[in-house]
């Protein structure tokens, strides 16, 4: 009887010690999961919350934004804040009204225009005189628009000078932009009155 029971005791405390066990393993593998689930779901909300951030940013600073300023609009993207780098080029000061004014002088290979105004391109063509009115083109010089004094103007035309006696015509031309003076393009640049704008002069001796 004795050594029944002392069997069946030892039996029953196996039995104890494998369901401890059991139960402790049990919660070493949940803890093991639980903490396994919660980092993964940690790393998750991050990042979340991160591709929200970059998108807010995203909207936030946009190129607009960054490329104007509402005190100076005309600061150009990505420059620093300094007024030498944005500082904007300052405004060519546009010639006059078209004009010219030109005087008697010696008569000579070229006629010297006294002054003229351009407002845009142009050229100066001497006229020689036909009738009171100016006649052939003896020569003409393409000029920036611009504001000129004492200008030459070479005679092309035989006999290659000016002569004595004679009256010529100092005029603006227009510039179509081809190469070289063209006549029937290049034509009088005209006053508010539709005239040519011109001047006469007279060829004198040396």
């Amino acid at each position: 009887m004795d050594t029944k029971s002392s069997k069946d005791g030892m039996y029953g405390d196996n039995q104890m010690m494998q369901k401890v066990i059991i139960a402790a393993v049990a919660f070493v593998i949940g803890f093991g999961v639980a903490w396994l689930w919660s980092t993964k779901n940690d790393k998750g909300q991050v990042s979340k919350n991160d591709t929200k951030s970059v998108d807010q940013v995203s909207e936030s600073s946009t190129v607009d934004d960054v490329t104007q300023s509402p005190s100076d609009a005309s600061v150009p993207a990505l420059l620093p804040d300094d007024s030498s780098a944005t500082k904007a080029p300052q405004a060519q000061v546009m010639p006059a009204k078209n004009g010219i004014t030109v005087s008697d002088q010696a008569q000579g290979k070229y006629a010297v225009v006294s002054s003229f105004t351009l407002e845009k391109d142009g050229w100066v063509a001497i006229h020689e005189d036909k009738g009171g009115k100016p006649g052939l083109i003896l020569g003409a010089q393409n000029f920036k628009a611009g504001e000129y004094k004492d200008q030459k103007v070479r005679i092309f035309v035989s006999p290659y000078t000016t002569i004595e006696g004679h009256t010529y015509y100092a005029m603006l031309h227009i510039n179509d932009g081809k190469e070289g003076f063209q006549p029937k393009t290049d034509s009088p640049l005209l006053d508010d009155s539709g005239n040519p704008i011109m001047m006469k002069f007279i060829a004198t001796s040396k």
